[in-house]
């Protein structure tokens, strides 16, 4: 199905971050789980179709292991999904630099404003004559 998805070949993945390769990774995962999954759901729905049937323990034994692949599957999806939520409103995730940038580009124009009144304010308080003439 998917799982021989990767970045395109045009991106190694030493430009991808590792988190963001952890998540490809992860997402690979979950696809190998989903064929395994429709590999397990043929097999039971061969088994039913046979004139001779499984009994019933080895049944509900394949209903559990579905089930619980099921759920693994869906709370792994559930996570990725999540993540991408986060990501496509616009909040904050582990990539985003934009608002730490801005906060730093913020906070230098506010120095540097900070400096320029604050050389304005020595100069007009204690000129460098006064200064000069108090030391003599």
């Amino acid at each position: 199905m998917y799982s021989s998805r990767s970045p395109s070949p045009t991106t190694s993945t030493q430009d991808l971050g590792p988190d963001l390769v952890k998540r490809i990774n992860d997402i690979n995962e979950i696809d190998g789980k989903i064929t395994d999954f429709i590999k397990g759901v043929m097999v039971c729905i061969n088994e039913l179709g046979k004139e001779k049937q499984l009994s019933k323990s080895k049944m509900e034994e394949m209903g559990v292991k579905f089930k619980n692949d099921l759920n693994k599957i869906e709370s792994e999806l559930t996570k990725q999904l999540d993540y991408l939520g986060h990501v496509c409103v616009g909040s904050e995730h582990q990539g985003s630099l934009f608002t730490s940038q801005q906060h730093i580009q913020l906070a230098e124009h506010a120095v540097d404003s900070l400096h320029s009144q604050l050389a304005e304010i020595s100069n007009e308080t204690f000129p460098k004559e006064t200064f000069q003439d108090d030391r003599r």
